[in-house]
């Protein structure tokens, strides 16, 4: 038995890269601390088992299996399941899945709890996304971790008649925003196939920012969408946020597609203004313009010099420039 790898193409890695899953320095530092940009959760425990063989046909969920799953997780970890306080089920909305999931899951967690146990499904909010459904609802349980708040679900009206829990008062469907009861909370994701897989989450609850002085100074934010609206609303939405570098980074990696298909542009100096433009998606020539020297004037730079990244550039810069008996700084800050 062997196994092999063999990549073709450096756009994979370039890729990797991007999505910041790869170390700056080539050095892989399994499990250290230092690598962790931000601590959401722990991951207690997860485990998978299957039902894909039943008498009513490998679309049918069979709760039963899915019980027993949820037994051994919780035994094996020694966790109490009626500590938990939020659980994220698979929750297809089916006439089939929702009863056995939502049956297996008041009988395990909520044989002797005090408030009802808390439940959402992602694909009220999104749809379903299929084979992306437990990365999705993973995600989703670290955003409320972040906001202390669970996401509201859509689209339930009457309780499902075939799910007691629901109408006895045991299971309670978070329809609009919800702080999170506590820092236990688990997921279900299911597949058409017969796979059922369990999670248990421990929010971290000492979590906090990484120190930037960039958080509190002013800032350029870029924005692109399809429609004017959108590309107000990004920035609208930014400036709610101002201290979060990280959000702006996001949104800033999303801001560069093809004026053809995104044609709307918009930035704003966070504390200021926001000014939407609409591009010209018209495909223009390329020209090569080579400016003169004449464009620097007294003063320039004083004001960059104020943020981190160009001061450090400018003194690297400085460092090379001495054995010439040239002083950039005073160059720059005397003008």
């Amino acid at each position: 038995v062997g196994g092999v790898n063999l990549c073709f193409r450096p756009q994979t890695s370039v890729q990797f890269l991007k999505l910041q899953m790869l170390s700056n320095d080539g050095i892989c530092r399994a499990f250290d601390s230092n690598d962790a940009k931000r601590f959401y959760a722990t991951l207690l425990h997860s485990e998978t088992n299957t039902d894909g063989w039943k008498k009513d046909g490998i679309t049918f969920p069979n709760g039963e299996m899915q019980k027993n799953l949820l037994e051994n997780i919780y035994k094996e970890i020694h966790l109490d399941p009626n500590r938990i306080g939020y659980v994220e089920a698979h929750g297809t909305g089916t006439r089939a899945g929702d009863p056995q999931e939502m049956n297996s899951i008041t009988e395990i967690f909520c044989s002797k709890r005090n408030q009802p146990l808390l439940i959402g499904s992602t694909k009220s909010n999104m749809g379903h996304p299929e084979p992306a459904s437990g990365v999705a609802a993973l995600a989703k349980l670290l955003i409320a971790i972040q906001d202390g708040h669970i996401p509201a679900n859509l689209y339930y009206n009457s309780p499902n008649t075939d799910i007691p829990g629901l109408s006895d008062g045991r299971l309670k469907v978070v329809t609009e925003k919800t702080k999170l009861p506590n820092n236990l909370m688990s997921i279900n994701s299911f597949s058409f196939g017969g796979a059922n897989i369990h999670a248990v989450l421990e929010a971290n609850s000492n979590r906090k920012e990484n120190e930037n002085l960039s958080r509190n100074e002013i800032r350029l934010a870029f924005a692109c969408a399809r429609t004017i609206d959108g590309c107000e609303n990004i920035p609208k939405n930014l400036k709610k946020y101002e201290n979060n570098i990280e959000l702006q980074a996001l949104i800033t990696e999303n801001s560069f597609h093809p004026s053809h298909t995104h044609p709307y542009r918009g930035f704003t100096l966070l504390n200021s203004s926001i000014i939407v433009k609409k591009c010209n998606n018209e495909r223009r020539p390329i020209w090569f313009v080579f400016s003169g020297m004449g464009t620097q004037w007294s003063g320039m730079g004083c004001d960059l010099m104020k943020l981190k990244l160009f001061r450090q550039s400018i003194e690297r810069s400085s460092i090379i420039l001495k054995k010439y008996n040239i002083d950039l700084f005073k160059l720059i800050l005397s003008s």
